[in-house]
């Protein structure tokens, strides 16, 4: 007798296809996310199609030598001084001097003896001899360096931001809302009178006056809680200043970096672009990354149309990487292209000073707190931190594969993978790892685990990623796995 076979009408086989192009979306519900978009990731990139490997970290040599030797530094400024050639500026921690490096003369090293505990302000200008770099600090003393070396100034402003404006020094204290200038044509020149140097106080709700940069024939005044704009031409009887953005959050201003024809900057509230007049904030779904995090600590540089953001992220998935396995004051990099408005985001590294450089050195160069402070790093394009690989992390949202109620049976997962990788795949309480070799054909992973909502993670400790077309197979019913 021949006994018919049951067969289940819910247990097709479906799929759902894994794309990369999404980016990263930490505000949304996870359960409204297509598969196109992660949850959390870092240290890989997806603009192409495939999961692949992002920036890394170098360290700066001339020579094959470190340009720091053995000594710990917290910051490093690079600025070309014409006829004289170019300089590296180094603020050593040990004894707070700055010492200065010429690429050119490798044992013509410079000592400042300014006893800076912090990080110092410099800004190039022109004196009567040429091209020089001017020292302020908030704590002083001001100084200056050109081809023959540092001068030290018994007197002289102690600003916390500086910059060169229509042939005038500006520079603020970061300590209240006073703006100083110099006297025109004479950086040196402080005196305050009608026909030399001066100051304006802005008395009003923004606060505090925190940073100052020259931008498209005005001067903006980065405050605690806004922005103003100052027009200051050569005579300071004709100097205005308008009010054109408020913030109910603080501005870091550190982060605040001139893009090109634009500046980007970092509240307590995210991030903004600015154009000279409107501000438009960006990058609103990786808002719960750091809203809500102190990031007083964060600074930014832009190099090459990007705009590099050193940060404090709280990634909240009980992971600890690189740096995160002890003390540590950021732990990211937020690396935004400007022109295109994509992002990458570096995990594992505590960077404390960020700068661009131009030709010949052509680098963004980087200082760290914790265990590489006797390092400068440079951005790279290799996917490795100091010669190691980065771990790398792409972590899907839930997802219930289209069908809300039913329980689903995920079979297997067929994706292409060319270097080894580590598949994590959760499903209402359940976890399981499994590690994929690379190959250059298309693998089918068993996984065999039923639920209502599935998170699937690509993991890489390999120097290399490149992970294609991920499609996860499944049926319902109960049919089982």
């Amino acid at each position: 007798m021949i006994y018919p076979k049951k067969i289940d009408a819910n247990s097709t086989m479906k799929s759902v296809e894994v794309g990369f192009l999404g980016g990263t979306d930490t505000v949304t519900e996870e359960t409204l996310l297509s598969q196109g978009v992660s949850k959390i990731s870092y240290n890989v990139k997806g603009d192409s199609g495939a999961l692949t490997e992002t920036y890394g970290i170098a360290e700066l040599t001339i020579n094959d030598q470190p340009i720091q030797g053995s000594m710990e530094t917290d910051a490093v400024w690079f600025f070309n001084l014409g006829e004289d050639g170019t300089r590296y500026f180094m603020h050593g921690l040990q004894y707070g001097d700055i010492i200065v490096f010429n690429p050119d003369d490798p044992d013509a090293s410079g000592l400042s003896m300014l006893d800076y505990r912090t990080p110092p302000e410099m800004v190039r200008f022109r004196l009567e001899n040429g091209d020089a770099v001017l020292f302020s600090h908030p704590d002083g003393p001001f100084g200056t360096y050109q081809k023959f070396g540092f001068t030290k100034y018994g007197e002289g402003p102690c600003f916390s931001s500086i910059c060169v404006h229509y042939e005038r020094m500006f520079g603020v204290t970061g300590k209240d809302t006073i703006l100083h200038f110099s006297a025109n044509l004479d950086a040196l020149n402080w005196n305050v009178s009608a026909d030399e140097g001066g100051y304006i106080e802005f008395a009003d709700e923004r606060g505090k006056l925190l940073r100052i940069v020259s931008f498209m024939d005005y001067l903006y005044l980065f405050r605690e809680n806004g922005i103003t704009r100052l027009s200051a031409f050569a005579d300071q009887m004709d100097f205005s200043a308008k009010h054109i953005f408020t913030t109910t959050g603080n501005i870091y201003p550190e982060t605040v970096a001139v893009c090109g024809d634009r500046m980007l900057f970092m509240c307590q509230d995210g991030l903004y672009v600015f154009n000279g007049s409107d501000t438009v904030k960006i990058l609103g779904k990786l808002d719960n990354y750091y809203v809500g995090v102190d990031n007083s600590h964060a600074c930014a540089a832009y190099h090459n149309g990007k705009y590099v953001l050193a940060l404090r992220i709280d990634f909240n998935d009980d992971e600890f990487v690189l740096c995160e396995e002890r003390e540590y004051v950021n732990n990211a990099l937020l690396i935004y292209d400007v022109n295109d408005g994509s992002y990458t985001v570096l995990r594992g590294m505590d960077v404390c000073w960020l700068m661009g450089t131009v030709n010949p050195c052509n680098k963004l160069l980087m200082c760290f707190n914790g265990e590489h402070r006797k390092k400068i790093g440079y951005l790279t394009n290799d996917g490795l931190i100091l010669g190691k690989a980065l771990p790398k992390s792409w972590s899907g949202p839930l997802t219930d594969l289209g069908q809300s109620l039913a329980v689903k049976h995920l079979k297997y997962i067929v994706l292409y993978t060319l270097y080894d990788i580590t598949l994590v795949v959760e499903s209402d309480g359940e976890r399981k790892e499994i590690q994929v070799r690379g190959s250059k054909k298309s693998q089918k992973i068993p996984v065999r685990m039923s639920g209502k909502l599935f998170r699937v993670s690509y993991k890489s400790y390999a120097e290399k990623m490149k992970i294609a077309r991920p499609k996860l197979v499944f049926t319902t019913g109960s049919g089982g796995v």
